[in-house]
Order: C-alpha cells, then sequence, then structure tokens
C-alpha cells in the first residue's frame, strides 16, 4: 500500500486505482486499463515504473 499511496499523491489519483499501478509494478508487468484519465495521469509522471497500456491499444 505504500507504493500505491505514493502513486496516488504524485498523480492526483485514488489508492484504489493506484494499487493496481502498485501490483503490476510489484510484478514486474504490464498494467492495461479501460481508464483514459488514469492512464493520462500516469503516463506524463516522470518516474513511471509500469507500462501502462490502454484497453482500446492492446493486442
Amino acid at each position: 500500500l505504500k507504493s500505491a499511496l505514493k502513486t496516488a499523491l504524485e498523480i492526483g489519483e485514488s489508492i484504489y486505482d493506484c494499487t493496481f499501478i502498485a501490483t503490476a509494478e510489484h510484478f514486474a508487468g504490464e498494467f492495461i486499463t479501460d481508464d483514459k484519465k488514469l492512464y493520462e495521469n500516469y503516463t506524463k509522471f516522470g518516474n513511471s515504473k509500469v507500462k501502462v497500456i490502454l484497453l482500446k491499444d492492446y493486442h
């Protein structure tokens, strides 16, 4: 939860949403989402540790 809270505070998203990012980070995976706002806020964040993919772009 520490990682999720840190990310939430840095990108202005909810801790709930950032737990998914933190989980992907923990397992060194990718995060696929249909939440465009979350995608944009996280990808603008300069210290992105996880590859986030919009569902529409996933193939």
